[in-house]
């Protein structure tokens, strides 16, 4: 199997939830939306608290910016 393969085949939350634990190993104040040019729809995280799971739940389950 291809890496193409195997992207197109994994769930999109599991994809940004493991690009977004990475990241977060090397800058404790980005989160994967914020590359993607959104806003995490529970607003900025709290210095120390993080629901990653839950807001990337959110941002999936919400209508995009046209």
């Amino acid at each position: 199997m291809k890496n193409r393969q195997k992207l197109l085949k994994t769930n999109e939350y599991d994809v940004l939830l493991k690009m977004n634990t990475r990241l977060l190993l090397f800058e404790s104040s980005l989160c994967v939306l914020d590359l993607l040019g959104d806003k995490p729809v529970t607003g900025d995280c709290p210095v120390n608290v993080k629901d990653c799971e839950d807001c990337i739940s959110q941002w999936l389950n919400t209508e995009a910016d046209k």
